[in-house]
């Protein structure tokens, strides 16, 4: 069956939000333990049908670095924000999630990201 090419104007626009977790046992911040989190928190604010059209998807979780995107609906991108700072705990641990910038694309969100992370460096190497 041929593949078929949906309009971009048909398409539903998406942007992407990176985030930083702050939390006092980084053991317990795993990408599972943060998705069932979003998923909780944004039963308990807006509903199944409400949390379907944000459409909120974890594209890359660093462990380590404790930072990651999430990408949602353009329209919901507000919701998406509000479900990441109602988040309180993850795994049982307190926790905290601060969404430090979005983008409509994940190549001018990482732009984003490395201007920032050259800016703080220069700024502390002072």
């Amino acid at each position: 069956m041929p593949k078929i090419k949906i309009p971009i104007k048909l398409k539903d626009r998406e942007r992407y939000i990176f985030f930083k977790v702050i939390s006092e046992n980084e053991e317990k911040v795993t990408k599972r333990e943060l998705a069932r989190e979003i998923w909780k928190t944004g039963l308990s604010l807006f509903g199944e049908l409400g949390l379907k059209d944000v459409g909120i998807k974890i594209i890359n979780f660093n462990k380590a670095g404790k930072n990651g995107i999430i990408r949602c609906s353009h329209k919901e991108m507000d919701k998406a924000k509000t479900i990441l700072s109602f988040i309180t705990s993850i795994g049982g641990e307190k926790a905290s999630i601060i969404t430090l910038t979005t983008s409509g694309t994940l190549k001018a969100l990482k732009r984003k990201v490395k201007k920032k992370d050259t800016v703080k460096d220069n700024t502390q190497s002072h």
